[in-house]
């Protein structure tokens, strides 16, 4: 394939940022509209070696203090049980950044994969329900 048409196909597929959330902290952010139906983390599994491994409490709690940290912060456990991406901490997912929300924009049945609910429009924040896939533990007790 021709560097022209990689580079278009590839920025094709870019639909969101990281910026300040008003939910909370970090979010991700559209960069311009996202038909609905779409994945707009598609392009992640292209490029980023593919998979996760599972890492249990215990070998979490051996890890140093200033690693171990960074993975409570920047992944989610599902069902009860992390998984980290194979590719490791230098290179962080957008999905890790969502959101909760009561009426998400993404909807997903693995928290693997996200779709979209509907038409997200430019600079507008994707969410999910974190109860569609096991992570509702980590929302403040109400």
């Amino acid at each position: 394939m021709k560097r022209f048409s990689l580079v278009q196909q590839v920025l094709g597929q870019c639909y969101c940022r990281l910026q300040p959330s008003a939910i909370h902290g970090i979010g991700v952010f559209a960069i311009r509209n996202i038909p609905r139906g779409t994945n707009p983390f598609g392009l992640l599994a292209r490029y980023a070696r593919p998979g996760y491994v599972r890492i249990t409490q215990d070998e979490l709690d051996a890890l140093p203090n200033g690693l171990a940290r960074i993975i409570r912060t920047l992944f989610v456990p599902t069902d009860g049980t992390m998984y980290l991406p194979t590719s490791g901490t230098n290179l962080v997912h957008l999905l890790a950044y969502l959101n909760h929300s009561d009426e998400p924009n993404l909807r997903t049945r693995d928290g693997w994969n996200f779709f979209t609910c509907r038409r997200i429009r430019e600079g507008e924040e994707l969410t999910v329900d974190y109860h569609s896939y096991g992570a509702g533990e980590l929302l403040p007790k109400r």
